[in-house]
């Protein structure tokens, strides 16, 4: 195959940040005025199947713990260590990215723009090098862009608010990422994946309004309740408009339920036919199953534990305060997702004398950089600074070495 040398002189003028997310795929050209906000191009779904479980022991949530900390662990949800949960492995349906990127191409750049962009990716923590190495195989030879680069989620949520140091709790649709991260490196040997995620708040929700409402008369409610019943994963405009307009998380768990039963908490919904139906329980049914454990949700995965406890558990073993902590995914965007979690904390946290000896300070959401997009609005940001022309890896560098070669050792982050 004859190479075209002259293409590697050119410095890309144009990158695109593509956001690998769980639920979604986010892509946008970077380098916006900040008065646009940050918010991506194009979003899509579905894109890849991306995470495939497999059940057993959570090895990462057994290794050694000091005796100080497991006598610790015992008031913060200690059978974490014992419990079996989904242990997660990222795999990529190439196939699928490749339709994915082909459309967001066509959107986004013009015939002559594309030997002359480059794509920064946006991963989960859990994408192996080998994975990679075939994204920029695909990029290199298939688009034909000039350069790529790859950074893990966590560390562009971190800098979309700021930071270089700090804990990440990224609750997206299929699982829940813990993530600590020292002056922009990850500590990988304390990274934390959980399998209570959005995907299990869809399935509360579902199973509470077959329970409880009284309009299932409705043809396209009842077939989306069906499948989110009877499957863990899916989720449809029904669903999706229900848990972006109407969740919440509950202040006062037993005042809300007592307010459905005088009936003074029902709210309406409208379908995409115009046709409505009342919401009352699973307002807040669906969003507790993240902190304690209900009749609505999955047994084996409610009784491995909670948030709190995730992020308690994780601060005990790496022994990392929660003053500086940063949410991102769709999922930490239910409202008073934030307060619950601060208040459970410090009220989990508190010794025999009554202080809290967890402190927490949370990073307050921003319109302008919402969760559901910090990864791809940290990478916008990530793509701005000066050195990042001299990140890239180049054509001449693939050609040259090979993707094998040269992903492992370039794309550190």
């Amino acid at each position: 195959m004859s190479i075209d040398k002259s293409v590697f002189k050119k410095k890309p003028a144009t990158i695109i940040c593509v956001d690998l997310g769980s639920f979604s795929i986010k892509a946008g050209y970077v380098g916006l005025d900040v008065d646009t906000g940050w918010m991506p191009d194009i979003t899509q779904r579905p894109v890849v199947d991306l995470y495939k479980h497999r059940s057993g022991r959570d090895k990462i949530l057994s290794h050694n713990v000091d005796e100080e900390t497991e006598a610790t662990e015992t008031t913060v949800g200690k059978r974490l260590l014992e419990a079996e949960i989904d242990s997660f492995s990222q795999q990529y349906n190439f196939e699928s990215v490749e339709a994915e990127l082909s459309s967001i191409l066509s959107q986004l750049l013009s015939s002559t723009e594309k030997d002359n962009s480059a794509f920064i990716f946006a991963d989960a923590v859990s994408t192996s090098i080998n994975d990679r190495c075939k994204l920029m195989t695909l990029s290199m030879e298939k688009f034909q862009c000039a350069g790529v680069y790859f950074v893990n989620q966590p560390i562009l949520c971190a800098y979309a608010n700021g930071r270089t140091t700090t804990t990440v709790l990224d609750c997206g649709f299929t699982q829940s990422v813990v993530t600590n991260i020292y002056d922009g490196i990850i500590d990988r040997p304390n990274v934390r994946h959980y399998a209570l995620s959005g995907k299990h708040v869809t399935h509360a929700v579902a199973n509470c309004l077959q329970l409880h409402e009284r309009h299932l008369n409705n043809r396209a409610l009842a077939n989306s309740l069906s499948h989110a019943t009877s499957k863990i994963g899916y989720e449809d405009m029904i669903l999706t408009k229900l848990k972006r307009e109407k969740l919440f998380v509950s202040k006062n768990i037993q005042k809300d339920r007592e307010k459905s039963k005088s009936g003074s908490q029902i709210k309406r919904l409208e379908l995409p036919d115009k046709s409505w139906i009342t919401v009352d329980q699973c307002q807040y049914e669906g969003p507790e199953i993240l902190f304690a454990q209900n009749t609505y949700g999955t047994r084996h995965v409610q009784e491995s534990g909670n948030i709190v406890d995730m992020m308690m558990t994780n601060a005990l073993r790496a022994k990392t305060p929660l003053t500086n902590v940063v949410f991102a995914g769709g999922t930490s965007m239910i409202p008073f997702f934030d307060a619950k979690i601060k208040r459970e904390i410090i009220s989990k946290s508190r010794d025999d004398e009554g202080k809290a000896t967890l402190q927490v300070n949370i990073d307050p959401p921003t319109k302008r950089k919402p969760r559901e997009f910090s990864a791809w609005a940290g990478g916008a940001i990530f793509a701005g600074i000066s050195t990042m022309q001299g990140m890239l890896i180049t054509k001449e560098e693939y050609f040259e070495y090979g993707a094998d070669a040269i992903v492992p050792v370039r794309c550190i982050h």
